[in-house]
């Protein structure tokens, strides 16, 4: 470990030192830059950990074992040949991050960096860093992420001269490490983007865009789409409402509103919008008339309906390029603004909405256009465009219709069926309320003030004439008056001989309040990315170590039942026709077809300890066939599986396959795989008789799916 300035002697940081600074005392180690920064490259970090401290160089633990391998993966990249610095040049107490105060302390060794290596990129990694450098924050913010977005910025020197750089914001390596391993491919992108910049440089983006088009203007856009249209010829719109400009894509869920503006892109780096006035409605009819092959949306399940609904039709088909995205990269975010710095030039937009909503507007429909484009280009190099067409396009429109038929809901059954529900959760409440101790449960306190005679003012003036002070003009004066005796009871208030208290309802939907609950009773309370965490799986983490804490398992019971109620009975509103009608779409990276807003799809069947199966079954009679139709119930069960297996011939697989991947793990687990079984039927009997056993192996398959790393499951399932 090696000692701060000016302990140490470092030609470098002559002249720097850390007296003064919040960490002189309390930081840990202190670091020196890390490469030769021959491809001028500068990759800032936070701050050191635990073994970059020890080395006295960044990016020594884990989180730099996983950049090191990253960086591997880019061609023609070598660690060494970067900059490798932090915002915090030591390592802060209990590994947080540097405060702005320590932050700013170490400005003059980032300086020192800069000065030595020129870097011509500067790559923020992290949201500590991405602060220094631009003064912004929000890496992957849903609605204004930053992260790959390419930004121009300069320092002064400290002999007056500026040197000028760009800078290219992404994540941080820990935040792969996190179970979000398929970010490695955007972290790569940014990277690889931060090193062509350096060798080619980077031109501003100059786009074609009319902001405030009078009507010749719009007959002239009209009379160029035209010229555009034909096989091949792509049209794109984009409504703004006024609360879109707060939401990504993936967050649009009102699907009617007042439109307030709307854009409208035939080629990339073109636009064109006009605020949503009757004068400028001609404009989008005859654009929408002419025979383009496909219109071009992101996120087409919100302008689509609404622009249906105000009468404006086209005959051509619609791709969802937020869909097509998901098809290309099924496991990062949708959102038009996170997708953009992978297949765009744009400059970072959605920051302007507010400030410049005709750019901003302009902005959207260049992205959308642009980025479709390009999924094209590179989807169809995968031989995988006819797929989508089929799977996406063609399959959309069967779906559109299967919303707009419906379920058919009994009312009498449903009303019934909440009603047993409902006494349920109240039961369950009461239980709560009795056995819950009182030092766990909310409370509130008030100090009780009593009105007292007058002040010795007049009408709430002094003698001057002038706002008595002692009763603030009211001609009256409050004071503090104590409780009654402990013990005594007033109204609901209880008085502890120093104040009133009365003690709420507790809620076992509320954390905080489960939280407050395990500290009285002295439990420990589980973590989630090293935060504590009191959700279904934490509360069956924490029956199963207090198994004789009865109440563990009424606050999970409440949970359960306020979630049926909740999703099963008020989620489910039918129409006048008695039918309640969902939205379906192929979310799920398996791109399987999913339902939402009601979820119409998954209508619990599987019973457990608070469910039995003829309760659902009672509960699933609510749904119920049309007069001469039937009901037909289908399940996807390992459908992917038995279509790989029978196209593989494979006959094992095929065994696995029937039995489903959450059954075969749990079979390892007996040191019987299940295709190597005499008797499947026996080893399915043993595992479902160990309930544990077969969710522990649900969880490890599921979180192996979405990222999880078998280190990374173990720390959030430790039992």
């Amino acid at each position: 470990m090696i000692q701060k300035p000016p302990r140490g002697s470092y030609p470098l940081f002559e002249g720097c030192s850390c007296v003064g600074c919040p960490l002189e005392k309390w930081g840990k180690g202190f670091s020196l830059p890390d490469g030769t920064g021959n491809n001028k490259v500068l990759l800032l970090a936070e701050a050191l950990g635990e073994q970059e401290a020890e080395a006295g160089l960044p990016f020594k633990g884990q989180a730099g074992f996983q950049l090191t391998k990253t960086l591997r993966l880019i061609p023609g990249s070598k660690r060494e040949d970067y900059v490798l610095w932090n915002v915090c040049a030591c390592q802060p107490p209990l590994n947080r991050q540097p405060t702005n105060a320590e932050a700013f302390f170490c400005d003059q060794y980032y300086l020192r960096v800069i000065e030595a290596f020129r870097p011509k990129v500067v790559v923020p990694m992290g949201n500590v860093a991405l602060l220094k450098v631009l003064g912004l924050y929000g890496i992957l913010d849903k609605r204004k992420p930053k992260r790959g977005y390419v930004w121009e910025s300069s320092i002064t020197l400290r002999d007056g001269s500026i040197h000028n750089f760009h800078v290219v914001p992404t994540v941080h390596p820990s935040y792969v490490m996190q179970g979000n391993a398929p970010m490695t491919w955007a972290l790569i992108q940014d990277i690889t983007k931060a090193l062509k910049i350096a060798k080619e440089g980077w031109a501003q983006y100059e786009p074609i865009y009319r902001l405030h088009p009078g009507q010749e203007d719009l007959r002239q856009e009209l009379r160029v789409a035209r010229e555009r249209t034909g096989r091949g010829a792509w049209l794109t719109l984009d409504l703004e409402t006024p609360f879109t400009p707060g939401k990504s894509e993936e967050e649009k869920g009102e699907k009617s509103g007042e439109i307030i503006r709307c854009g409208a892109s035939s080629a990339p780096g073109t636009g064109v919008t006009v605020e949503w006035k009757e004068e400028n409605l001609w404009f989008f009819r005859e654009l929408m008339k002419l025979p383009w092959e496909f219109l071009v949306y992101w996120y087409a399940g919100f302008d689509v309906p609404i622009l249906r609904d105000k009468g404006f039709r086209s005959e051509a088909k619609v791709i969802d390029g937020m869909w097509l995205w998901h098809w290309y990269q099924p496991f990062l975010f949708k959102n038009l603004g996170f997708v953009s710095p992978f297949l765009t030039r744009l400059p970072e937009w959605k920051s302007q909405a507010s400030y410049y909503p005709e750019w901003y507007n302009c902005c959207d429909v260049d992205a959308q256009i642009t980025n479709v484009r390009e999924l094209f280009r590179l989807v169809s190099a995968q031989g995988r465009w006819q797929q989508f067409v089929r799977h996406w396009v063609q399959a959309d429109i069967i779906l559109q219709e299967l919303g707009a038929v419906g379920v058919l809901i009994d009312p009498e059954k449903k009303a019934s069926e909440q009603v047993k529900f409902d006494a349920r959760l109240q039961a369950a409440d009461a239980e709560i309320q009795t056995l819950v101790p009182e030092s766990a449960k909310p409370r509130e306190v008030r100090k009780v003030l009593k009105v007292l005679g007058d002040c010795g003012c007049v009408d709430g003036k002094n003698k001057r004439g002038g706002v008595c002070k002692k009763c603030d003009g009211k001609g009256i004066r409050n004071r503090l008056v104590k409780p009654l005796p402990p013990g005594d009871e007033l109204n609901g208030w209880r008085s502890n001989g120093d104040e009133w208290v009365q003690h709420l309802p507790f809620k076992p939907t509320a954390p905080a309040q489960v939280k407050e609950y395990c500290r009285v009773r002295g439990y420990g309370i589980p973590k989630f990315r090293g935060k504590e965490t009191t959700d279904e799986a934490a509360l069956e983490q924490l029956q199963r170590r207090h198994k004789g804490d009865f109440l563990l398992t009424k606050f999970l019971e409440y949970r359960k039942l306020s979630k049926m109620i909740g999703t099963s009975f008020e989620g489910y509103q039918p129409g006048l026709d008695g039918r309640i009608r969902s939205t379906f779409d192929r979310e799920p990276w398996t791109w399987r077809t999913a339902s939402h807003e009601p979820d119409v799809q998954n209508i619990r069947k599987r019973p457990d300890k608070f469910f039995t199966k003829g309760d659902l079954q009672s509960y699933r009679e609510m749904f119920v066939a049309g007069p001469g139709k039937v009901l037909v119930e289908l399940d996807y069960k390992s459908a992917e599986a038995f279509v790989a297996g029978t196209l593989a011939g494979d006959e094992k697989f095929l065994k696995a396959a029937k039995a489903g991947a959450h059954m075969v793990l749990a079979s390892y687990a007996l040191r019987t795989p299940f295709w190597e079984a005499s008797d499947p039927e026996e080893l399915k009997a043993r595992i479902k008789e160990d309930a544990r056993l077969y969710d522990q192996a649900k969880t490890i398959i599921y979180l192996s799916w979405y990222g999880g790393t078998p280190f990374k499951i173990y720390l959030d399932n430790p039992d």
